[in-house]
């Protein structure tokens, strides 16, 4: 919470966190004020926040122009930046393991700090959700085979086995993931591989 105040200070946002509708995590209105749901977790909170307030900051949508899908995507980008700011991130980035960025930048969750390197310290990404893969990517120009290295196979079946925190690394190749229990009967791997030959 305390990232949350620190953030309606800085920007002069007033926030209501109450309880919204299913599938409605937050809303911003153009008075500079911020709607979250009461009932998602810290970390979702943060995000929604940051999600929110990059829309304000942009001006986007209002009742001439609603909200596009650009707008979407600037706003998440912002949305990380705010998250995870540039100035200290990027280095940490080159520095850290997924771990230890966890330590350093509790505001957010895996997954945002996950996106996040790999945006700064180029490599392929993959998240697992109970076993099935719903994301792999890699930002260009790093090439992103749709089958998993054998080392990332390795990590992902030390995670399944009840690691919460797996690496390996050899000569070509470097793989770290972890395993994060997101609640609501989601179990989420999150894999990092990085390598000039992948």
């Amino acid at each position: 919470m305390n990232f949350l105040l620190e953030m309606t200070r800085r920007h002069d946002i007033e926030l209501h966190l109450t309880r919204l509708a299913d599938g409605v995590r937050g809303y911003s209105v153009p008075e500079r004020t911020i709607v979250i749901d009461v009932d998602l977790s810290e970390e979702r909170m943060n995000w929604t926040f940051c999600h929110e307030l990059a829309h304000l900051l942009l001006k986007h949508g209002d009742a001439e122009r609603p909200i596009s899908a650009q707008d979407e995507k600037e706003a998440h980008e912002l949305a990380q930046d705010l998250l995870l700011p540039p100035e200290t991130f990027r280095a940490d980035a080159h520095r850290f393991s997924l771990p230890e960025l966890k330590t350093r930048y509790p505001q957010a969750s895996w997954e945002v700090i996950a996106r996040t390197r790999v945006r700064h310290r180029p490599a392929i990404l993959t998240i697992f959700d109970n076993g099935r893969r719903t994301l792999r990517m890699a930002p260009p120009p790093v090439n992103c085979p749709a089958r998993l290295h054998p080392l990332e196979k390795t990590v992902k079946q030390t995670l399944e086995a009840g690691e919460t925190i797996a690496e390996v690394r050899s000569d070509a190749i470097h793989v770290e993931g972890v395993f994060v229990d997101e609640g609501h009967d989601i179990r989420r791997i999150i894999l990092i591989a990085e390598s000039e030959e992948l």
